[in-house]
């Protein structure tokens, strides 16, 4: 099992700095740790289904423990091995998070009630996020879960094989199946935030504390921004983050629409969005441009 993980962690670390990818992948391949937490976790939940249903057998066929002293000395060798591999894996994934972790930009000529808000709001929710992220690596937390379930396996080894060994009652050997069992559920159910969190940024969603609606009220509150059409924020990486806005905006001249799409890049960085796609649509000067948001009702009156 620490063969598997550490091999997934290269091969996709690896895989992600490759400069080399196909034309055909918008991304290249930045998304491959996403990919790999995901598989990972599938993999952790397929391991406590798999102890879940041996527990239930041996509960079924009980099997006599011959030798608990040699159980125990195999399962406290395990358990150091496993501390080792705990700690390198706790090492690599502190040194990576030095480097992961860096300030927001800030931009000071953004509009003073715009800035107030995010810096009030917004920035301290992406604050907290990226905290939440940087303790828990999905490219690690797979690896580390491994570790952690086998860990509580050779320690219930070590217990069950102390049960059998000092203890002389009739349903001694009910403890391999019984402890075995909770050990199957810790892994299934600790396998589940890891699946659920690399699914939701595969599938693309938004980065945790943010709000689209709270990115369209700010960008809707910039001069020359008459309103937002369509937003739309999601997850290339767990660290970097891209969003595609298009926005009706004033007839301007040139200088003035690079300092409105400067302005507009400011807000997205405040909610540590780092990539911008703007398609503007430019409103003539002295049109009042109506959004396009026909209801039930109105479609029943063009009629």
């Amino acid at each position: 099992m620490q063969m598997y993980t550490g091999t997934s962690i290269l091969i996709s670390r690896k895989v992600s700095e490759t400069e080399d990818a196909p034309k055909t992948l918008a991304f290249g391949w930045q998304r491959a740790p996403l990919l790999g937490a995901f598989f990972n976790g599938a993999l952790l939940f397929a391991l406590g289904i798999s102890v879940l249903l041996q527990s239930v057998e041996r509960f079924i066929w009980l099997h006599e423990v011959e030798n608990p002293k040699l159980v125990l000395v195999v399962g406290c060798v395990g358990l150091g091995l496993n501390a080792l591999s705990a700690l390198v894996l706790h090492e690599h994934h502190a040194h990576h998070h030095e480097r992961a972790l860096e300030p927001l930009p800030s931009e000071s000529s953004m509009e003073s009630g715009i800035e107030a808000r995010i810096a009030k709001g917004g920035s301290r929710l992406i604050n907290k996020a990226r905290m939440k992220l940087s303790c828990h690596d999905l490219e690690m937390m797979g690896p580390l879960l491994h570790v952690v379930g086998d860990a509580a396996n050779n320690l219930g080894v070590i217990v069950a094989a102390l049960v059998i060994w000092l203890t002389h009652y009739e349903g001694r050997y009910y403890a391999d199946p019984g402890i075995s069992l909770g050990i199957a559920i810790m892994l299934t159910l600790s396998s589940l935030p890891l699946l659920r969190r690399s699914g939701y940024m595969l599938l693309g969603s938004a980065p945790p504390g943010v709000d689209p609606n709270d990115i369209k009220n700010d960008l809707e509150k910039i001069p020359g921004v008459l309103f937002i059409q369509e937003l739309y924020v999601w997850h290339i990486h767990q660290h970097k983050s891209l969003a595609f806005v298009n926005a009706a905006v004033s007839d301007q001249s040139a200088p003035e629409f690079i300092e409105l799409t400067r302005r507009i890049n400011a807000c997205f960085q405040k909610y540590d969005i780092q990539s911008v796609a703007l398609q503007p649509d430019i409103a003539p000067a002295g049109v009042i441009v109506v959004p396009e948001r026909m209801g039930p009702e109105d479609s029943k009156g063009d009629e």
